[in-house]
């Protein structure tokens, strides 16, 4: 079954794309005028709808186009996907990853070749491609099926809590200042002590931001700004040695009975 579709992959991570991609279309009265599916992962936005209907307008010249955007999911979106290709629906460009359901996905060759499409009409996404060296990653059985993301980002460790159960509680949160582990420790402890039926946390990483863990079993990562890509032990990842340093901290002063 060959799919008729495009999908988006990151060498490393996540992605998305389009063919659309510094390509320099028809006019649109020499365009027959088509709907194109999308499919997304997560929930759909109040808004989107408004969006890429605002984004039809702005492309009409050009594309003559609307957009049909499904989304799917994040529990449900790697399966869906892969039944939705197995029963032969089509679509023409969905997210994809090494998450999702990419491998089930080249596998059931559900993507279309786009070798002779991709440099043809976005010769500089192919060029750009081509000078990062990562056209191998979107590859199956040696041909193109994937448009990978090609910019850089950054993973900003957050947390979130209930503001209304803090304010109920009279704990007051400098949001601006609380950025160490002592000061959310301290105001995990603090709702805990208000809410002691209620879940605080469910996991909680010291792994920093711009690291990949290579083996999970192993703790072995990867500093992302490395062009050595050296692997090396969580141990010596900076966030977590300043973790592991802090818990002996906090039991060295509840041992003292000194903790918060």
């Amino acid at each position: 079954m060959k799919r008729r579709g495009l999908c988006g992959l990151l060498s490393v991570a996540m992605a998305a794309g389009t063919m659309a991609a510094n390509y320099i279309p028809a006019a649109a009265d020499e365009l027959e005028p088509v709907t194109l599916h999308f499919i997304f992962y997560g929930d759909k936005k109040s808004a989107t709808d408004e969006v890429w209907d605002a984004i039809a307008d702005y492309t009409r010249d050009t594309l003559n186009c609307d957009f049909d955007v499904q989304f799917i999911a994040g529990s449900d979106y790697k399966n869906k996907l892969t039944v939705m290709a197995a029963t032969g629906d089509t679509w023409d460009m969905n997210f994809d990853s090494n998450w999702t359901g990419i491998y089930q996905m080249m596998a059931k060759d559900a993507y279309m070749n786009l070798d002779e499409l991709l440099p043809e009409y976005a010769p500089d996404l192919y060029a750009k491609y081509e000078e990062t060296g990562i056209l191998d990653s979107a590859k199956n059985k040696g041909h193109i099926v994937c448009l990978p993301w090609t910019m850089t980002m950054n993973n900003r460790p957050f947390i979130q809590w209930r503001g209304d159960l803090a304010e109920k509680a009279g704990i007051e949160v400098d949001k601006d200042n609380l950025n160490d582990l002592e000061g959310v420790d301290k105001l995990l402890h603090q709702l805990k002590e208000a809410y002691p039926d209620k879940y605080i946390i469910e996991s909680c990483g010291l792994v920093s931001a711009g690291w990949m863990s290579v083996d999970d079993d192993m703790g072995l990562y990867i500093d992302l700004s490395d062009p050595e890509c050296k692997v090396v032990p969580a141990e010596e990842i900076p966030d977590y040695v300043e973790g592991c340093e802090y818990a002996q901290k906090c039991r060295r002063m509840a041992s003292s009975g000194r903790i918060f």
